[in-house]
């Protein structure tokens, strides 16, 4: 938030505050915020209005979506005024044509889903109604392979809803499932079959993955396909990992996918990395280039590096049996890795079992 390099740590109470704080607890200038009433949504991080620093994006009980800078200012033409509460937690992605800036994807009580531009209107063909109130979030991917990003939240009334960036649903959906989805759908290839896969529960304790059919995930075109945008649950568009350095130079996230299997393990996992298709021309320097996955602890410490081997292939897998550099088994618990190949970067978290 603040230009240092290190996490801030943003929360909403009942309190009718919004609070961001440093690591070590103390507050970061400009916060807390007094809100008009209570806060449920948990916040969004990205740089909405385009000026080069991160903004702030919540939903409120007053029926209003917040916008503030990192200094704790509002931003031009927020809050914006929607029917009902805002108890989801908002979506943030270019969801307007590749024109660099970020719209805001939230649901209210009424219920509505929004799409809200950068200055506080709502874009082209929004908001929609639904069903049914979403508790949950909003997850936005390319769901079919058309190189259109949807929007995917589940609902009170037991559906699941797909809309288009332009507002559509898309053709079948909603669907009625057995029970109330109450938590953020999970869009991603966890197979790896090149199939997209929505994955979510009910709230009759079972877990679903709708399969969307061959050749739909496109990493690339999935820039908040979770709740709170990835594993780490960072809820911000910035790359900063807690533990894990960035490599000068690197794009995080520029299109490589990074799965593996069995992830937790005991025994030994199977990482495999896929990068785009870079074509035939003037890319000879990435797709002859080697690179790496380094493994850390979560205290940042590299205990395992493992060399990716030049070619022309877009995909690899490698092996990582448990083991550190000098060949000892390291203790059980959370690792980051760390993938780095054709001038791109991905991260993963891994779990090492007894």
């Amino acid at each position: 938030m603040d230009g240092d390099g290190y996490s801030e740590v943003i929360v909403g109470a009942f309190d009718s505050t919004l609070y961001a704080f440093h690591g070590d607890g103390t507050p970061l200038a400009g916060w807390p915020v007094a809100m008009p009433d209570r806060v449920i949504s948990a916040a969004a991080v990205g740089d909405v209005d385009r000026d080069g620093a991160p903004d702030v994006v919540v939903g409120g009980y007053d029926a209003q979506v917040h916008g503030f800078k990192a200094d704790g200012t509002p931003m031009t033409g927020w809050p914006v005024t929607v029917l009902g509460a805002v108890r989801s937690s908002p979506a943030l992605a270019d969801l307007a044509g590749n024109d660099g800036f970020v719209e805001v994807a939230v649901a209210s009580d009424f219920p509505a889903l929004y799409v809200i531009e950068s200055g506080g209107t709502f874009a082209p063909g929004w908001p929609q109604g639904l069903t049914g109130q979403v508790l949950g979030g909003v997850s936005v991917a390319d769901i079919d392979g058309d190189a259109v990003l949807d929007l995917v939240v589940g609902g009170s009334d037991k559906t699941l809803s797909i809309f288009n960036a332009a507002g559509q649903a898309k053709v079948g959906w909603p669907r009625v499932y057995d029970g109330v989805i109450s938590g953020t759908p999970s869009i991603g290839d966890p197979d790896d079959d090149g199939r997209v896969e929505i994955c979510f529960g009910t709230e009759t304790r079972r877990l679903r993955a709708v399969d969307m059919g061959p050749s739909t995930w496109n990493a690339s075109l999935a820039p908040w396909p979770t709740m709170h945008r990835d594993t780490f649950r960072r809820g911000s568009l910035s790359s900063l990992v807690v533990g894990v350095a960035s490599r000068p130079g690197a794009g995080v996230g520029a299109g490589l996918a990074f799965h593996a299997a069995p992830n937790p393990a005991t025994g030994a996992m199977r990482l495999v990395l896929r990068r785009p298709a870079l074509g035939p021309a003037g890319v000879a320097n990435l797709r002859d280039a080697a690179g790496e996955v380094r493994i850390h602890t979560v205290a940042g410490r590299l205990v395992r590096t493992i060399a990716v081997p030049p070619g022309d292939g877009d995909e690899v897998s490698l092996t990582w049996d448990g083991r550190d550099d000098a060949g000892r088994p390291v203790s059980t618990g959370l690792y980051f890795a760390q993938a780095l190949w054709s001038g791109s970067e991905a991260r993963l978290r891994l779990v090492r079992l007894p």
